[in-house]
């Protein structure tokens, strides 16, 4: 049996067809704002980078730790005790990042400050989710933004 109901409009129904005009200027001013906010963060293909800020742990310039990232997302560098490879991708965009240690030597680091800087810059590589890059400093930041780790350019025969 066929129901003779008519449909009827409801109220989210009118609103829908009422507000229907906005949407195209709704859209022009989110255009507006990503072209001018832009790319916020300047590539970081081959660049070296040496920590300067691990949250609080103290960066032993004597260490000589460092991260390199590849033109062609391979990555590698020294916590100070032990060298490490892996890869890094980023968004092209918003500043997103993402780095993947992978391979790293195993000798045991020859102070506990050593450690504990080992510890908190393969931390705050691999934690990171964005990054900021400002002429000679690097900001790599967690989901939030908050900072993980503060980072200076190097060249790499420093």
């Amino acid at each position: 049996m066929r129901s003779t109901r008519r449909h009827v409009n409801t109220p989210r129904r009118h609103t829908t067809r009422r507000h229907r005009g906005g949407w195209p200027a709704l859209a022009l001013v989110a255009l507006l704002v990503i072209v001018a906010c832009g790319d916020t963060s300047e590539p970081l293909d081959d660049t070296t980078w040496r920590p300067t800020d691990l949250g609080g742990v103290p960066v032993l310039e004597a260490s000589n730790a460092f991260v390199s990232f590849g033109a062609d997302a391979t990555l590698n560098g020294s916590t100070g005790c032990n060298s490490f490879s892996g890869g890094w991708s980023t968004d092209g965009g918003d500043g997103g990042i993402e780095i993947l240690t992978g391979a790293m030597t195993l000798a045991a680091c020859a102070t506990d400050e050593l450690q504990e800087q080992e510890t908190a810059f393969l931390g705050a590589l691999n934690a990171a989710l964005f990054y900021e890059r400002n002429g000679g400093s690097l900001t790599l930041l967690d989901g939030d933004k908050n900072k993980l780790a503060e980072l200076t350019e190097a060249s790499v025969d420093e």
